[in-house]
């Protein structure tokens, strides 16, 4: 597909993401005034600054620049005795004063989740849809409020500093069965479409990743649930150069260790299956620690899984991933979070975008009132690129204004 094709593509799926995304924050909005939702909007106004926002190795080329931010969002958010939903709509506005063209970005995002249960069995799906910069896309910012470490995506190619568009959809349905107390089957889909705008073949490349996951629970005590699954994978860029399928087996076991500390810990092995080349079985794992208390909420997490992404293979990573809150008085909550992971090939043979990357986070919210808070966000930014001699790294700060009027901290409820 040539060039212009390519970006004539791209900019009908951005199209049709965007009216997809105002057609549904319509009818939720409708929906709104005839149910019982809880409605939740928020608006952050930012100053940046940010000495190597491209994560450049040459130090001629560095584009340190201070911009202001408009982050806006607003949760729907409905919950019934069965019945679990909320959509979250965003669009986050970056805006520099130096280099408006180099930087300049306005990203979109939505996020849904619906879940029902019945008698025996309980049904639901999450979808989302991110329209952004490369840029912005690929850097992998420690978030702190996910819980979920299922919600921290594996897929990313490193090319952090390509202004393009990159439009990604992910829809992920689940279905699970319970024959008893003890025991209780589980199957989830997760499908990801990922689009670059005029994505130069040799770097970045459009794929879909399609996943089937079958898990078997059995609890053996109330605080011990043993958990084996089997997976399969198609992997497949979209100029047709490389599919991939991967089959793979995981067993382990879930704990209460208190009514606040919880732990995962699974570990097996995935087979892949190449059109470009060939890989030994992958050891994978998942290693988890939630604990929630009162003031305190942590993630702790060592993940080692096979990852897609825009370099048009398939490869392995080992990733530490760490959030920490702690709300240290009524005014004031302090955060730590950190991204740590190593990017390898799973063929010696075959060129893809190694890399080291380490990304810390500091934070800190002083709640003026109910409505009203101020934030203080640094973040250190670490790249080791294979392709690359030499590496990068970034200091950005963000002082944000948030405006919350139906204010629900949810790492706290």
């Amino acid at each position: 597909m040539n060039k212009n094709a390519r970006t004539k593509s791209f900019t009908l799926k951005r199209l049709s993401g965007q009216s997809i995304l105002t057609l549904i924050i319509s009818l939720t909005a409708v929906s709104v005034v005839n149910a019982d939702w809880r409605f939740e909007p928020v608006l952050r106004v930012g100053g940046e600054k940010d000495d190597n926002p491209t994560l450049s190795v040459r130090t001629d080329d560095v584009l340190d620049d201070t911009g202001y931010l408009i982050d806006a969002s607003v949760r729907f958010d409905y919950r019934s005795e069965l019945t679990q939903f909320y959509i979250t709509p965003r669009i986050l506005s970056r805006n520099y004063s130096d280099h408006p063209d180099e930087l300049d970005s306005d990203d979109l995002f939505l996020d849904v989740s619906f879940s029902h249960d019945t008698e025996s069995s309980t049904f639901g799906f999450g979808l989302g849809y991110d329209s952004q910069t490369v840029r912005t896309a690929e850097r992998a910012d420690a978030d702190l409020d996910v819980d979920d470490p299922g919600e921290i995506p594996d897929d990313d190619t490193g090319f952090v500093g390509f202004q393009d568009e990159r439009e990604k959809w992910r829809f992920a349905p689940g279905w699970s069965y319970r024959f008893s107390d003890a025991n209780s089957l589980g199957v989830e889909f997760n499908y990801t479409d990922v689009t670059y705008a005029e994505a130069f073949q040799v770097f970045l490349n459009d794929y879909t990743d399609a996943q089937l996951r079958v898990s078997f629970d059995r609890k053996f005590s109330e605080r011990t649930t043993w958990v084996v699954s089997a997976t399969g994978r198609n992997f497949e860029t979209a100029d047709g150069s490389n599919e991939t399928t991967s089959y793979g087996f995981m067993a382990g076991f879930e704990r209460s260790l208190s009514e606040t500390t919880y732990v995962r810990a699974l570990i097996g092995v995935e087979d892949i299956d190449s059109t470009i080349s060939e890989a030994d079985p992958t050891l994978i794992a998942d290693i988890s620690l939630w604990r929630r208390l009162e003031t305190i909420n942590l993630l702790a997490q060592y993940r080692r899984s096979v990852n897609s992404g825009g370099s048009g293979k398939l490869s392995s990573r080992d990733a530490i991933n760490i959030n920490l809150s702690r709300r240290l008085n009524e005014k004031v909550t302090a955060g730590l979070g950190a991204r740590i992971s190593k990017t390898d090939s799973l063929d010696d043979s075959v060129s893809i975008n190694e890399r080291d990357y380490i990304q810390l986070r500091a934070q800190f919210i002083w709640h003026l009132s109910s409505r009203f808070a101020t934030e203080l966000d640094y973040r250190y930014t670490f790249q080791q690129r294979s392709a690359l001699p030499d590496s990068s790294n970034s200091n950005q700060v963000i002082l944000w204004f948030v405006y919350q009027p139906n204010s629900i901290d949810r790492r706290f409820r």
